[in-house]
């Protein structure tokens, strides 16, 4: 009976040490400091399956050397600033199929509201040539209006504030003696909370344009 006790406490100790998640919280706290410290890079691959997103941070198509450089300086602070989000796990709701609902609130920039200043002055400052540059097809003046989009977006964001608030419900199973994240769901509600609204809101904005 002691060496039954004694080998469930080492075992006990080993899932601690080696960053196991015993309780469903700690699953998911887990989670979102590897998001912070880069450790996970899900919430990345969630941004840049919008192709606006992707460009800005991937880079994509910037042929120019300055232009180049700009959409680096994006990049970099557009993920530092993702990443630069506050949480506290609130809550709890056990499920009857075993798996547990986490609540989490997240306080972040609001990238979504910085994307919408940035169209709205890229467009005030360019309105003498805003219908060609809506409904043209000519590669050079998409890429102008996206360029300069891109100084813009990095100038207020660089600048940005955590106002942007939202509470979500994040899915954990148990597997074995550990808590993980459920596979299979995308936890875009937590994603788009952590990117200050932009992932769900982009498309809507863009439209607008169109």
């Amino acid at each position: 009976m002691k060496r039954s006790v004694i080998v469930a406490s080492l075992l006990i100790v080993v899932l601690l040490f080696s960053g196991c998640s015993l309780t469903p919280e700690s699953a998911v706290k887990t989670h979102l400091e590897h998001i912070k410290t880069g450790a996970d890079i899900s919430i990345l691959e969630h941004l840049i399956k919008n192709e606006v997103l992707k460009k800005m941070i991937t880079g994509e198509d910037a042929a120019q050397d300055e232009v180049a450089t700009k959409f680096v300086d994006l990049a970099d602070t557009i993920v530092a600033k993702i990443r630069d989000f506050d949480y506290e796990i609130t809550g709890k709701n056990e499920n009857e199929d075993g798996t547990v609902d986490v609540q989490v609130d997240i306080t972040t920039y609001d990238l979504k509201i910085v994307f919408k200043e940035s169209i709205k002055e890229v467009i005030k400052n360019s309105f003498s040539g805003l219908l060609d540059i809506i409904f043209s097809k000519d590669e050079v003046e998409s890429d102008t209006f996206l360029n300069k989009l891109i100084v813009v977006f990095g100038e207020k964001l660089a600048v940005a504030e955590k106002t942007y608030k939202d509470s979500v419900s994040v899915k954990v199973e148990k597997n074995g003696l550990k808590w993980e994240l459920v596979k299979g769901e995308d936890n875009n509600d937590l994603y788009n909370a952590i990117s200050g609204g932009i992932i769900n809101d982009i498309e809507p904005i863009l439209n607008m344009l169109k």
